[in-house]
């Protein structure tokens, strides 16, 4: 292995050394028009020997083999390859090309130039993260693409899915997250474990008028996945290597011994004289948490410094291996894939492990049939010592004391007397505490294709997809405080099955062209689970439930649900100037009440290619102007808690008594919940309109789109009369807004030797709730036992509602002159009374903030000289808040604290920051206020990329190399924020009603340093 870096090495030092005998080559470079073309591109392929083109267009190279082969480009124009053969001099024209406006991108059931889009379809370019160390998809989203949302939620625990959000939140109780459709197989759930080496593109259809054509599960867009196909051609090989380590980039940050012993000795001193306590009581002797150990203050070097974060945490390896085999004929193609990835967790005891196939086929039979077949196959391993967990080892590592020692607290080796023994040893619980989980998928589809005549054509897919999840939890006596080991076990299965049966019809009539679909499709979703705990294990050897001795529950459930719907899809231009796209959709849903089983999704959308128009010929700046407007109505059957029968009343169990006396006790069943026959699905109704502009020869190009996403027929649970039976039950009232705009930016910044190119998006979202149940009466959000949100007409989903901080009181004079809550002294929160009654309470609360930004961005740099490349991305939020609901808890000293603790308040000559109370337990800091509430705007460096493409000279004596590149990548480099944790928080709660919401649990983000390697072999 040493020899291979040491060759690697070497290859880097000479690369740029002459190999053979050179000779003088000279040309000209020429548009189709015959105008020189200055600054033009002209580089040997495979090698770092190229130059550009001066200010008549010439160019000279010396070159070292007569059967090299010169790479031309220009900016704006279409590359050529051209053959040096035995010429000395080279006349070179290129033809004009409007870069990207040739691609063609997903659009659901089909493709379509870019060009021609008049929809909002974002695509995400696969090569931007191909040098980082991305596990998922959701990762790979993040900061790419204007108007989606990623949420890290969980931080950086290995394999968990970020939360994924597009053009903002639309539901209260129904699902946020976007259809994900793999292959033309939408999807149950979202899917974050497929490998993103086997992506060919990621596309987002963010407006009604793009997800329509996906009927009642479109309204929170629709992110479509399509994996890498053969080509014609021999076998390439590709070997893709990234192996590195990671750190911690961020955690909470707390006290350290010597801080908290002095913050103790305050809180208690304070608290004892709050409850007034006789001051002659010895300090030890002081009743609960109101005590002092002496040698606090005699000898407080004595005690252990433990940085319990530096304890549970470690740096982390992390590989990931990835081969492929692609190729075919003419008529056979063919695409195949393996991944094994080893992500070791930055918590002990924590890690992910994915090992993943792929297998894509396509065979033209005869010009009449192809056919074709896809396989997508990964089992995932995740183990958790139930790090999120509001008492597990995150949390705990922030609330222990440092001075509690690495093997105090637990039920083994007993508690410290001075520190609250609901703290569990993070350390121990981290070491003991068991939850590995499994998951594997599998998704496989056929189709058959018949050309029927020229231009039609009828394709039939048959798809499945299978997933089964298995967990085991334990937890061991001495971590459960004593009240016996603790097991669980669950396992699911769901198995989705497909059929898609669509006519397509393209053709060209003069300056007209058509595309066409028709068709229909079925799905039936299957799934169940089981579950079961239990407890009275003899001791620890064993850990499955077959050596409990008592099994507190066991459940089991079966659900599914069916979706039968009719599409078609008109899409039509006239001389690639005029471009109409009409959709409609008819779904049928087994999910809803019997008279609303049915409903309808239709759009339209139009652009008009302004830049191809007469008047704009003399305008040369000015290579690509695209007006688009579009306008559709997509749902939402998505239901609290997966259910797939919300319409139906369920049944529920229920004791009935039989017989004289006290009779008998019988079990039977109840309704429990109202049936309601015109439940149906929450609607979307969007309008978009939106801007393609490229200038300078498409040096500069941007997309600006205004939207305005209007979501109606919320499913709430709204108040019934009491004569139903029931008190509240599901409806479809409520409407929602969200109204933005989004810019997405490419510039080439530089075009010479020397390349800068320049990418980057911002979006803006303003989420306002329109109407609500009976009476617009607002939804409170419940967290710690208190409102924390509100959710009202005028104001964002899950609003912060709280009691405003207006600071802290300095002296007695102002104590007694001001409202107060509860019983407040100098150096406690001053609240500010809202109302004007001079009291303090919950009328005093206010909408204080949101967890919506208002603003999202990302900022990709790319820099390229010779074969280097170095790429720089920065992305960020601006202008949302989150609450920390474990400030309840904090100001006592039987835990630590966050080190904003630092800045309290002591006495009216040392009052701190002004922001922060004295040390002391007082109701007050359990009040639901402000305080409660942080700014969780943040930008980060999130990844430095270092590329080399070694020349293809160095290797074109080693038979079946084709191509080698190296590159060192630093992911979560730094981020910049207003918040003592993970900003993107949202552990304890990210639900629409109670967003971001944070206990000090969320796992920390990992700062990843990677080293790969990619050999390709023809």
């Amino acid at each position: 292995m040493k020899q291979f870096f040491y060759l690697l090495i070497i290859f880097l030092l000479f690369s740029g050394m002459s190999i053979a005998q050179q000779r003088v080559i000279k040309g000209v470079v020429k548009n189709e028009k015959g105008n020189v073309l200055v600054g033009a591109n002209v580089m040997v392929i495979g090698t770092t020997n190229g130059t550009i083109t001066d200010a008549n267009g010439g160019f000279t190279l010396r070159i070292n083999r007569d059967d090299a082969i010169l790479k031309v480009s220009y900016l704006g124009f279409q590359s050529r390859d051209v053959p040096i053969s035995n010429q000395t001099f080279l006349n070179i024209r290129l033809n004009s090309n409007s870069v990207g406006l040739s691609e063609v991108v997903a659009i659901g059931y089909g493709s379509m130039k870019s060009a021609n889009l008049t929809n909002a379809v974002a695509e995400m370019k696969m090569n931007k993260v191909q040098n980082r160390p991305i596990t998922g998809i959701g990762s790979a989203l993040e900061g790419q693409l204007a108007g989606v949302r990623v949420q890290t939620a969980d931080g950086g625990l290995p394999g968990a899915a970020p939360s994924i959000t597009v053009r903002g939140i639309g539901s209260i109780n129904g699902g946020t997250g976007p259809l994900y459709v793999v292959d033309g197989i939408p999807l149950s759930g979202g899917l974050d474990n497929i490998s993103t080496s086997d992506i060919a593109s990621i596309e987002v259809l963010k407006d009604a008028a793009s997800a329509a054509i996906y009927g009642s599960r479109g309204s929170n867009g629709v992110v479509l996945i399509t994996t890498k196909q053969g080509k014609e051609g021999g076998p390439v090989i590709n070997l893709n290597v990234q192996t590195g380590i990671q750190e911690v980039m961020k955690t909470y940050q707390v006290m350290n011994r010597d801080q908290w012993i002095k913050f103790a000795i305050e809180e208690r001193t304070n608290t004892y004289a709050l409850n007034g306590g006789n001051p002659n009581v010895p300090i030890q002797d002081r009743p609960g948490f109101t005590a002092i150990d002496p040698k606090w203050i005699s000898d407080p070097n004595s005690f252990p410094d433990n940085n319990w974060a530096d304890l549970i945490y470690r740096k982390a390896p992390f590989q990931n291996y990835h081969l492929s085999v692609s190729g075919g004929s003419q008529n056979t193609k063919y695409y195949f894939g393996g991944e094994y990835m080893n992500q070791e967790g930055l918590m002990i005891n924590s890690g992910y492990k994915r090992y993943s196939l792929i297998a894509n086929v396509e065979s033209h039979v005869n010009k009449w049939i192809e056919l074709g077949l896809n396989l997508n196959a990964n089992i995932a391993s995740t183990t958790n010592p139930d790090a999120e967990n509001i008492g597990g080892p995150v949390s705990r590592a922030v609330f222990m004391p440092p001075i509690v020692g690495i093997d105090q607290n637990t039920d083994a080796t007993g508690f410290n007397p001075w520190v609250l023994s609901a703290l569990v040893n993070p350390l121990q619980w981290a070491k003991q505490v068991t939850d590995p989980s499994n998951d594997s998928r599998l998704l496989s589809s056929f189709y058959a294709q018949v050309n029927i005549l020229d231009g039609l054509n009828f394709r039939s897919t048959v798809s499945a997809g299978l997933q089964n999840s298995r967990d085991n939890y334990y937890m061991p006596n001495s971590i459960n405080r004593g009240k016996g080991s603790l097991a669980d076990f669950s396992t699911g299965m769901t198995v989705n099955l497909l059929s898609n049966n669509i006519f397509t019809y393209d053709n060209t009539f003069g300056k007209s062209h058509i595309n066409a679909i028709a068709g229909f499709t079925a799905q039936k979703i299957d799934a169940q689970s089981n579950y079961a705990q239990a407890t009275g294990f003899p001791n620890d050897a064993v850990r499955t439930l077959n050596a409990a001795t008592q099994i507190l529950s066991a459940t089991s459930s079966t659900t599914g649900s069916r979706l039968l719907s009719y599409l078609a899809r008109a899409i039509y231009s006239y001389n690639d100037r005029y471009l109409f796209t009409a959709s409609i959709r008819r779904d049928g849903s087994s999910k809803f009440g019997t008279n609303n089983k049915w409903g309808w999704f239709p759009s339209v959308s139009a652009g008009w290619r302004i830049s191809d128009e007469n008047f704009m010929k003399d305008v040369h700046f000015i290579n690509n102007l695209k007006l688009r407007a579009s306008y559709g109505i997509t749902g939402n059957n998505s239901f609290p808690g997966n259910n797939d029968f919300p319409s139906i009343g369920a049944l529920a169990q229920a004791n009935y008594v039989f017989g004289s006396g006290l009779g008998n006790k019988i079990i039977g069943l109840r309704q429990s919940t109202l049936s309601n026959p015109d439940l149906t699905w929450e609607k979307d109704k969007s309008t978009d309109i939106g801007l393609d502009i490229g200038i300078l020869n498409n040096r500069i190009s941007a997309s600006i789109d205004w939207y305005d996403r209007l979501t109606y027929g919320l499913l709430l649970n709204v108040p019934v009369p009491q004569i139903t039976g029931f008190s509240n039950a599901y409806q479809n009232v409520g409407k929602v807004d969200n109204r933005g705009f989004e810019l997405e930016l490419d510039a080439h910044v530089l075009t010479g030797r020397f390349k800068w190119d320049l990418g980057g998006n911002i979006s803006h979202n303003k989420n306002t709730v329109k109407q609500l149940g009976p009476g617009n009466t607002p939804i409170p959000g419940v967290a710690r036992g208190t409102i924390v949100s509100l959710t009202k007409v005028g104001d964002p989903i899950g609003s912060y509602y709280l009691i405003p901080v207006v600071g802290i009181f300095q002296t007695q004079e102002e104590v007694d002159t001001s409202p107060v809550s509860k019983v407040e002294n100098p150096g406690d929160l001053k609240y500010k009374d809202t109302n004007g009654d001079d009291v303090i309470n919950d009328a005093d609360r206010q909408i204080v903030g949101h967890n919506n930004p208002n603003y999202i961005w990302g900022m990709t740099n790319s820099f390229q000289y010779k074969n280097f490349t170095l790429s720089v991305f920065l992305q960020g939020v601006w202008g949302n808040s989150l609450v920390s609901t474990s400030m309840a808890g904090e100001g006592q000293s039987r835990q630590n604290n966050l080190s904003l603790f630092l800045d309290r308040w002591e006495s009216p000559d040392h009052p701190g920051n002004g922001k922060v109370p004295r040390a002391a337990v007082t109701a007050n800091l359990t009040t639901a206020s402000t305080f409660w509430m942080f700014n969780a705007s943040y930008w980060r460096i999130q990844n430095i990329s270092l590329g080399y493409a070694f020349p293809d000279e160095l290797f074109h004596k080693i038979k079946g190399i084709s191509g080698v590149n190296a590159y060192l990548s630093v992911e979560n480099i730094a981020s910049f924020d207003h918040y003592y944790g993970v900003p993107e928080t949202g552990s304890q709660s990210n639900d629409p009603l109670t967003p971001g919401l944070d206990a000090l649990t969320t796992y920390p983000l990992a700062r990843t340093f990677t080293f790969g390697l990619n050999l390709s072999f023809k």
